[in-house]
């Protein structure tokens, strides 16, 4: 028998056979194999496995269980059991089985979902989600991956048709969701306080005054304004990713092995909300190269936009195109704020003996913080933010 963590072959095979797929598959076949692989070495609140069951008649079927970690989430914001909330990572998996549950209704780039159970009390019964495999046909995009501009107007075409394919499911099924990394539970100020000094000893002369300008807009009075209010003031909030990076996407394969710029799947949906839809591009392009992202946006914003005119059934009149750049500015600053500590974040997380290489890659992460930052910065002025938020009362300190 094997055991990976503490999933035995016999857990494994209980939560599958809740999957009226896998019923189907197995009808009178006897299982012979299971083999359960760690999949994400790194993580913030989850620990990814890929499965797969081998019948007596050699035939297969794989599939990815998720299950949330504890102790990812206290390392990974230096937080103490004993002091931590461990609800906000309860509600963090309850989102993203809400959400694939949401997606199950569209065609939408989502894996197929097999099974969710949500989690009540963490450190005795941290639930799952059983999902699609795509282990052998596609891979992770990466966030280390340099961007085309393919990659960035294809993300930019399956949002798109995201919001038009989510637009049919009614809306009061997601409408209350908030933001609950950002707004319910402000894990930005966590990272800040961990990750921005990075960004400062780097290069304080450049980046301090930068930080200053941007110092007023980190609360949470402000990330609910650019991610939520301003969507829902416009009529035009819809759900959200909120975390739309290279490692939350799957592109297909090419004949080599690499990543394709197509993309298959977008995956963790755990801190997804109902609001600014465009905070997703404005947050993919940021991870992108500096020089990509300029050259591509405007492009990459009318691929969106005529995407979503191409899909939708029912054009809500009051998403223009005008409005939906506004709604990419405000999430290009809300970008501004958390490329203070993705800075630090990104780097920590890249693993290289070469030092030159490394020291080129962290000059190239600074140069992304930088003009994000900076372009951020203009929607300040673009949209009078300094008199809109300080005259917001939404009760966040």
């Amino acid at each position: 028998m094997m055991v990976v963590d503490d999933l035995t072959d016999e857990l494994v095979l209980s939560f599958i056979q809740d999957s009226k797929h896998f019923r189907e598959l197995e009808k009178d076949k006897k299982v012979s194999k299971i083999t359960t692989t760690v999949l994400s070495e790194e993580g913030y609140l989850s620990v990814v496995y890929n499965a797969v069951i081998t019948f007596s008649d050699e035939t297969q079927f794989s599939f990815i269980i998720k299950r949330i970690s504890v102790a990812r989430y206290l390392k990974s914001f230096s937080l103490a059991e004993e002091k931590s909330n461990l609800e906000l990572l309860a509600n963090y998996h309850n989102r993203e089985c809400q959400v694939y549950e949401l997606l199950s209704k569209t065609s939408t780039v989502a894996p197929r979902l097999y099974a969710a159970k949500p989690a009540i009390d963490v450190s005795k019964d941290p639930g799952y989600i059983l999902m699609e495999s795509f282990v052998g046909r596609a891979s992770v995009l990466g966030v280390f991956t340099a961007t085309t501009d393919q990659h960035c107007l294809n993300v930019a075409r399956q949002l798109g048709k995201l919001r038009a394919e989510v637009a049919a499911v009614p809306f009061e099924e997601y409408s209350d969701w908030n933001d609950p990394f950002r707004i319910d539970a402000d894990m930005v100020q966590s990272l800040l306080d961990q990750h921005l000094q990075s960004l400062l000893d780097y290069d304080n002369e450049l980046f301090a005054p930068l930080v200053e300008k941007l110092k007023p807009y980190a609360n949470r009075n402000s990330y609910n304004y650019l991610l939520k209010t301003r969507a829902v003031e416009l009529g035009v909030a819809s759900l959200t990713h909120a975390d739309l990076h290279g490692s939350n996407m799957i592109a297909k394969l090419q004949p080599d092995g690499t990543p394709s710029n197509e993309i298959v799947a977008f995956i963790d949906w755990q801190t997804s909300f109902c609001g600014n839809s465009l905070f997703d591009l404005a947050r993919f392009l940021s991870f992108s190269d500096a020089d990509t992202r300029r050259r591509v946006e405007q492009d990459a914003l009318d691929e969106y936009y005529n995407t979503y005119l191409e899909f939708t059934k029912k054009p809500n009149p009051k998403f223009t195109r005008e409005v939906c750049q506004e709604l990419y500015d405000l999430g290009l600053l809300m970008e501004a704020l958390e490329w203070q500590n993705l800075f630090g974040i990104v780097f920590q997380n890249f693993t290289c003996n070469n030092e030159k290489e490394k020291e080129a890659f962290k000059a190239r992460m600074a140069v992304k913080a930088r003009f994000t930052m900076e372009d951020g910065i203009q929607a300040i002025e673009k949209y009078n933010l300094k008199d809109r938020l300080a005259n917001l009362q939404n009760g966040y300190q």
